[in-house]
């Protein structure tokens, strides 16, 4: 389950473009003091979860845990700001405290720019459907048809399907910048970015995620082998763009903006999964460092 919710602030004066490229890294350090102020249960569970509140095999192996928190790039227009913050999972029922920590961001400063929000809605982001919630106080609603819900996403995946032929073309553009690895090399900076990557890179997100903070793995081992053999066998790239950013995390470099298209032959189930994983993922990040805001595209057919 994935609940969007649609901010817009004032700010106190026009941010540089340095900020702007780098805002939803400063606004996840800022959100994540205001949650702590709010509700520091919370604050743990989202940000730096005791591994003794998890059970299972796939700790020994697991370096971080996905947070189950996703903030948009910002849209500016004369003295206002505009961006988005998805929460995935069991953090829909910490509602009331998430709002109260959204409204403190009031009160941070961020590398010279203050917000001071105006206005907090709930947006469904399938169905294009909205409805304010925080406008100065929050105002409790039914939240349920703001939703999106896995079977949104699967008859999505399936009309979509439905709607092509033999082969279904589509495009992923990133919207902030992305980095995938495999084998230890960075194959959106090699050049060699292909389905299979983001399929393996998609289903581990989603199934850590679904995991930590659903109702266990999304994927089995079987699934998740399959549409990557899918993929391999049944698809191509059609055209591949990318563009380094200057953005620096963690020591790391080499997160790129990239326009890439893919063709994939319909004979099979699995090329619905692939759209639906696709799909998920446009929502919630893609890649390295999705938690600092990087990793986000738009899916388009």
């Amino acid at each position: 389950m994935i609940v969007c919710y649609n901010l817009t602030s004032s700010i106190s004066e026009y941010p540089d473009k340095s900020l702007l490229t780098k805002f939803t890294i400063y606004l996840r350090g800022a959100l994540g003091y205001c949650i702590k102020d709010v509700n520091k249960e919370l604050y743990y569970y989202c940000f730096k979860p005791k591994r003794s509140k998890f059970r299972g095999y796939l700790l020994k192996k697991l370096r971080y845990i996905p947070k189950p928190i996703i903030i948009t790039p910002p849209i500016i227009f004369n003295d206002k700001i505009n961006f988005k913050v998805r929460v995935f999972g069991s953090l829909i029922y910490y509602e009331k405290d998430i709002i109260d920590a959204l409204s403190k961001l009031s009160e941070r400063d961020l590398h010279g720019v203050k917000l001071r929000i105006l206005s907090i809605e709930y947006l469904n982001e399938m169905f294009n459907i909205s409805s304010k919630i925080f406008n100065g106080k929050y105002e409790r609603k039914d939240s349920k048809k703001f939703v999106i819900t896995d079977k949104d996403i699967k008859d999505f995946s399936k009309k979509i399907i439905n709607m092509s032929k033999d082969y279904i073309e589509f495009s992923i553009e990133s919207k902030t910048p992305i980095m995938i690895v495999k084998d230890g090399i960075n194959v959106i900076e090699k050049r060699c970015l292909n389905l299979s990557n983001l399929i393996a890179y998609g289903c581990r997100r989603r199934s850590l995620l679904s995991y930590f903070y659903g109702k266990g793995l999304y994927y089995t081992a079987e699934e998740v082998n399959s549409m990557i053999d899918y993929a391999n066998k049944n698809s191509e790239v059609l055209r591949f763009e990318s563009k380094e950013s200057d953005i620096k995390l963690k020591g790391r470099k080499g997160f790129y903006y990239v326009n890439v298209s893919f063709k994939v032959k319909i004979d099979d189930s699995i090329a619905v999964k692939i759209i639906e994983l696709l799909k998920f993922c446009e929502f919630m990040g893609i890649g390295k460092m999705v938690s600092f805001g990087m990793g986000q595209y738009e899916l388009k057919f």
